[in-house]
């Protein structure tokens, strides 16, 4: 009893640190906004409905391609999910990002496959796994942009030449199955066996950069359709929002990344733009990703 009482305990303070951790993100983010009101005030504010609109086209065609890119996965781990089934169920179980706990989304996922005989220990499985490539990808974006994002540009070959092969090793079969072993182990998720030779592994982050491409093109011409920006910023702008989502993801304390993606970007985007419309635009990327993420659920509800 002592001990049950001792695990609730410190799951609340977990939760009230991470609350509290949101809130002084956006109050920052607001105090600001508060700061440089005079500056959004003069600032000419046009919305560019076409752009908008064409963004959000790009962000449900990769939210779509997301879905299909796990039923893949479930293929490669010998399990027979139609890709029909394995959107409903994946945009559908997506929404449970933004409960308390970080892990609904993949419980929403094993719970929807059981229906179907498959076992919760493998969706689990393909989940992390779809995790684990989106972050791999997501970061070798950003590591080749950060010399675009910074003013050492003469560094560009040797920070190249050093983060290349990196790269190629840590996705090795032999030491990516350690670390996802230990991951699945620190979830209390039965371990399964990853039969991934390392062309297979090169080809699925491959896969899953080519969509952080996609993404990154919604995002940059959501952008553009409120500040206009140079198209030689595409891949920086790209690699920028790509770790602000896997920051948000990863974030144990934030539901659905709310707080720590807006701040990251905030923070990111003033390579581009004045701080304070970063902050705006960082704020409005919220409301139009979860009207995608809502739309999609709505669609694969009817399915």
């Amino acid at each position: 009893m002592k001990l049950r009482y001792s695990y609730l305990s410190s799951k609340w303070v977990k939760r009230l640190i991470g609350t509290c951790i949101v809130i002084a993100i956006f109050f920052f983010l607001g105090r600001r906004l508060y700061i440089d009101w005079q500056e959004l005030k003069d600032y000419d504010w046009h919305v560019q409905p076409f752009w908008l609109g064409l963004s959000f086209a790009f962000l449900i065609l990769w939210w779509v391609a997301l879905s299909l890119g796990w039923s893949f996965l479930l293929h490669r781990l010998k399990v027979n999910l139609s890709f029909k089934m394995g959107f409903k169920f994946w945009a559908i179980s997506q929404l449970g990002r933004y409960l308390p706990g970080k892990f609904w989304h993949i419980l929403g996922r094993a719970y929807f496959c059981a229906e179907e005989d498959i076992e919760k220990s493998v969706t689990v499985a393909s989940a992390l796994l779809e995790i684990a490539l989106m972050t791999i990808a997501a970061g070798l974006i950003f590591l080749l942009a950060l010399p675009l994002m910074t003013s050492a540009h003469s560094l560009d070959i040797v920070f190249y030449i050093l983060v290349i092969p990196l790269g190629l090793v840590s996705i090795h079969p032999l030491l990516f199955s350690r670390a996802f072993s230990f991951a699945a182990k620190k979830l209390r998720a039965t371990e399964v066996q990853l039969d991934l030779s390392y062309l297979k592994m090169l080809s699925f982050v491959g896969i899953h950069a080519t969509l952080w491409l996609v993404c990154g093109l919604a995002f940059f011409l959501f952008v553009n359709s409120i500040h206009r920006i140079s198209w030689n910023e595409f891949f920086p702008v790209t690699a920028t929002y790509a770790i602000a989502w896997i920051m948000g993801l990863l974030s144990v304390f934030a539901p659905g990344g709310l707080g720590v993606r807006e701040g990251a970007l905030g923070v990111l985007l003033t390579n581009y733009m004045p701080a304070p419309i970063a902050i705006v635009v960082a704020l409005l990327s919220r409301i139009w990703f979860v009207g995608a993420e809502i739309l999609c659920a709505a669609v694969a509800w009817r399915l």
